[in-house]
């Protein structure tokens, strides 16, 4: 997902210590960054999701407007402030994060964060220090199963405490992990073993939730192409999922997609005949 990956190495780490390295660009989840290289650091391990990291930050912003709404996104600016990777409530902070998974220990970047096509945010970070976790490529199955489970309990704590895009970050980060598990791997081959086979339908259990919730937090904010593309990831999993058929058949009357809404109700009262809110939205449909 990174633009310009990293491309530091040790000649160009021993020419660049007094000085600037040229910009580098990044973007992730629809969000772009450009880092330039202050002072390097310390090797060639870098923080990962679930490091704890201690960093200074320095707002370069003179604005103070601009100052307030980065503390207002949740940046906080000083010295020896920790941050775990993973725990971003904002998708400012979640740039900000993966600004910070981009650094060695020592090392002190500028960083330009596009938030929007007019809103860039300008700060130095140095980290100092950070717990070396294990890349998500070393995990188990059962750890990033467990990973996920805790990101979607946050998630839904967020959601239910009215935090969409707190909910939405930690949601995708759930399917981050179960995304990696190699039993939910479409490739992987069908005669299981049963011990195998029951654990894929439990991972792919949590998978399926966390699209629901997925739907669910782009529905709060009216993103019904996001709500469609959600339900589709569900209904390849599980085609008679009524949930995921009601959800994108409100999101297809949304778009004015009359006819894909009415099929996908008409498909839910297959599987759910006592369905009260798929019957009630398709006789919206006979009434008009």
């Amino acid at each position: 997902m990174d633009g310009c990956g990293d491309s530091t190495n040790q000649d160009s780490v021993e020419q660049k210590q007094d000085g600037a390295t040229p910009n580098e660009c990044f973007s992730s989840f629809g969000l772009s960054f450009e880092k330039k290289i202050l002072r390097a650091g310390n090797g060639f391990i870098k923080p990962v999701h679930q490091s704890l990291c201690t960093v200074d930050v320095i707002c370069e912003s003179h604005v103070e407007q601009e100052r307030i709404t980065m503390t207002n996104l949740g940046l906080s600016c000083g010295e020896n402030i920790e941050l775990k990777l993973g725990s971003a409530k904002t998708h400012f902070m979640s740039a900000v994060e993966k600004c910070i998974t981009t650094m060695s220990e020592g090392e002190t970047a500028y960083f330009n964060i596009n938030l929007t096509e007019s809103q860039t945010f300008s700060i130095k970070i140095s980290l100092k220090k950070f717990s070396q976790e294990k890349p998500i490529w070393q995990l188990s199955s059962q750890e990033k199963y467990n990973l996920s489970l805790a990101h979607k309990e946050k998630g839904t704590h967020f959601f239910n405490s009215g935090n969409i895009e707190a909910a939405f970050l930690q949601y995708c980060l759930a399917v981050k992990y179960l995304i990696c598990i190699q039993e939910c791997s479409s490739v992987l081959k069908t005669d299981l073993e049963p011990e195998v086979e029951a654990r894929k339908k439990v991972y792919l259990a949590l998978k399926t939730i966390c699209y629901l919730n997925i739907a669910a937090c782009h529905s709060k904010v009216n993103n019904h192409h996001h709500v469609i593309a959600a339900c589709n990831h569900v209904l390849e999993l599980d085609k008679t999922n009524v949930k995921a058929l009601y959800r994108r058949a409100k999101a297809f009357k949304d778009c004015n997609m009359i006819e894909e809404a009415k099929k996908d109700l008409q498909q839910a009262l297959k599987y759910d005949t006592r369905s009260k809110a798929v019957a009630d939205l398709l006789q919206e449909f006979s009434i008009k």
